[in-house]
């Protein structure tokens, strides 16, 4: 924020004050020397490459919880899920962590976003298989660019990080042998993060995308994915959603 601040203000402050101080006839051999355009934009340049360190540094710190997580189940003998998973619960803590700390650099966006209710997966009656082969062919042909160029605005910084952390949690889970009880745990994580999450992306159909990759990679390391009935998993997001601190505010 300083360098930004340099780079709209305190350099053209500098710039006219060097002008006042020295005698007319060394104005100009002194502004030659001063060359604000290059210091305009060698700081808007160390600024950037300082919030492409901080997205860095807190999406490391959430996938690194996202994978301790993951590590630290059997997902072959877990049994039916009753609920979200506490550790998912603490990575969105820690993201609205991250919510609140880029307010504070950036300040909020100039334009709100308006968010849209989330996308209930459609499971196809021929099971899970077929669906995780179909749509995994669809998210290889979109390709979501993990290292986007991230603009000063909140909600850019907020999906950078978003974005990496659920990359990181599809990798780990591509890793794990699952149950079917394993999977419909993911299912309903899956499910969570994209409710929660949505009201703090810029972009709803890279979240959609993510949470839907994540899902068809748990049925690619299950054998046998049985999906939970949308309306359990609704249930199940809607009652964890209520004990959040504020209630449902994270809609």
């Amino acid at each position: 924020r300083l360098c930004l601040a340099f780079d709209d203000s305190v350099i053209n402050q500098l710039h006219t004050l060097l002008i006042s101080y020295f005698p007319l006839h060394r104005a100009a051999s002194a502004t030659s020397a001063f060359k604000s355009s290059e210091l305009r934009q060698e700081s808007k340049t160390v600024a950037e490459r300082l919030v492409s360190r901080y997205t860095e540094l807190q999406a490391r710190k959430i996938s690194l919880m996202l994978r301790k997580s993951v590590d630290s189940v059997n997902w072959a003998k877990m049994k039916e899920p009753k609920d979200v998973r506490l550790a998912l619960t603490l990575v969105v803590e820690s993201i609205l962590v991250v919510n609140s700390e880029l307010l504070m650099i950036v300040g909020p966006d100039p334009n709100p976003l308006q968010t849209k209710p989330a996308e209930k997966p459609a499971w196809p009656k021929r099971g899970v298989t077929t669906y995780s082969r179909r749509e995994i062919d669809r998210l290889f042909a979109q390709k979501i660019q993990l290292f986007t160029p991230v603009s000063f605005q909140h909600s850019s910084l907020l999906t950078a990080v978003i974005r990496l952390s659920l990359k990181s949690l599809i990798e780990c889970v591509r890793l794990q042998t699952i149950g079917p009880f394993g999977f419909q745990q993911i299912q309903v994580d899956a499910h969570y993060l994209r409710l929660v999450l949505r009201p703090f992306v810029n972009d709803e159909s890279v979240l959609d995308t993510l949470a839907d990759e994540l899902i068809t990679s748990a049925a690619d390391r299950c054998p046998d994915p049985q999906p939970l009935d949308q309306s359990v998993v609704d249930q199940i997001c809607e009652a964890r959603r209520s004990k959040a601190p504020g209630g449902s505010s994270f809609s």
